[in-house]
């Protein structure tokens, strides 16, 4: 009987967590539309945009090539100052290799949110 009542109630808490979780994340992609539909030509997918707006504190992204990871780090940063997160220069972005970091600083320059010179290593 009490094992039933816990699973009752764990599932009830959980769906009532993961309801508002989703409901979150559609919000501030309606929010933020605007920021995703331009923050680079080729703007970000349905996909892309939920692991920007995913509230996490450290992110590392793992992808093939061309697979758009540029695109969700640079739209990652400016969604983190245009939402109030963070400042601009409280954004650290790390990059393998020193082609990729000038890609990154080229992007960088090109949005308007993100007016600050970053660190390239």
């Amino acid at each position: 009987m009490l094992s039933e009542e816990l699973r009752n109630f764990v599932q009830t808490n959980f769906n009532f967590r993961s309801t508002l979780f989703w409901r979150h994340q559609d919000q501030q992609l309606e929010k933020f539309q605007s920021l995703f539909d331009t923050i680079e030509s080729q703007p970000p997918t349905e996909l892309q945009r939920r692991a920007v707006i995913l509230d996490e504190r450290r992110n590392l992204v793992v992808a093939g090539a061309g697979s758009g990871k540029t695109s969700v780090i640079i739209a990652k940063a400016a969604y983190l100052i245009e939402s109030g997160v963070c400042q601009p220069e409280d954004v650290l972005l790390l990059a393998f290799n020193a082609d990729a970091a000038k890609e990154l600083l080229s992007c960088l320059h090109e949005h308007n949110s993100i007016k600050h010179q970053p660190f390239v290593f």
